[in-house]
């Protein structure tokens, strides 16, 4: 999903965003603004689980692991990665 990359997966948001609302892309530069909000979702409830609920990070991976959501990003996320404009 997001791997080691922490930056590159940032950046994708950011530069998805910003062409979102600062340009008119047309739908092929466009990212697949679905699967980087469906990844910030399963970041987000992480963090909740961590910070908010105290789960320890090895309890949170492994029940993450098992969800077929995560399974059906990772391979979604395999296939399109978002090509942005430089």
């Amino acid at each position: 999903m997001v791997g080691s990359d922490i930056s590159g997966f940032a950046r994708r948001v950011k530069d998805a965003r910003n062409l979102r609302t600062h340009l008119n892309p047309s739908p092929k530069d466009e990212p697949d603004l679905v699967l980087l909000g469906a990844q910030l979702a399963v970041i987000l409830e992480a963090a909740i689980l961590y910070r908010e609920l105290g789960f320890e990070s090895a309890t949170i991976a492994e029940r993450m692991s098992r969800g077929s959501r995560l399974r059906r990003l990772a391979v979604a996320a395999s296939r399109q990665r978002p090509q942005m404009p430089e």
